[in-house]
């Protein structure tokens, strides 16, 4: 949990689409959306609506002003998850979602490798750049750059045993494909995974 602030006053802080005037002792962010958490005292003492220019504002200021590594990243089982894990926000802040059996049939080492892809989704704020990326970037190249990101941090993490094995497993199991238009192929998730773990190809 990050402080932002001790006060004995109103503060104002933006939440999806109202402003939230709490009066609080201490401030803290809990999620994307800027969940409060109030300490003390009361509760919501009044909403009311913000332009879109006072929403986008309110959620730059404070989102950026977050340290990625002061971020605590829950990891939550959810058995019939079509993916092996996905990084996202709830209401409790950002979580790592992940089909246990899922990630016990890949073995250790892609689940470690897979784990670390997912919280590097989080350190490199992915989902925050991708809000506010502007309607002219192209969303398909976005995605793809971000999971090759998110491999390339994952590579430098852990070991390069688990990274080799992660990158064999891309170039096995999908080769010239994508699992879906928003990632690269398998080859190219290789590729990376080897340049950015050190590993000669």
């Amino acid at each position: 949990m990050v402080t932002l602030c001790n006060t004995g006053i109103k503060n104002i802080i933006f939440n999806k689409k109202y402003l939230l005037l709490q009066e609080t002792d201490q401030l803290s962010i809990s999620n994307e959306d800027l969940a409060i958490v109030v300490t003390n005292k009361r509760d919501f003492m009044h909403r009311k609506p913000v332009s879109w220019f006072s929403h986008i504002c309110c959620y730059l200021l404070v989102t950026m002003a977050v340290p990625a590594n002061a971020m605590q990243i829950r990891e939550v089982p959810v058995p019939h998850l079509r993916d092996a894990s996905i990084a996202t926000y709830d209401q409790y802040g950002p979580v790592i979602y992940y089909n246990p059996q899922a990630l016990k049939r890949l073995g250790p080492q892609i689940s470690e490798f897979v784990r670390a892809h997912e919280h590097a989704h989080h350190f490199l704020k992915h989902m925050q750049r991708e809000k506010f990326s502007g309607w002219q970037t192209d969303m398909v190249q976005m995605r793809r750059s971000f999971e090759l990101e998110a491999d390339c941090y994952a590579a430098k993490k852990v070991s390069q045993r688990v990274a080799l094995a992660a990158a064999e497993n891309f170039s096995r199991t999908q080769g010239s494909r994508r699992p879906g238009r928003l990632h690269p192929t398998g080859i190219e998730r290789a590729n990376k995974i080897k340049q950015c773990a050190g590993i000669p190809s």
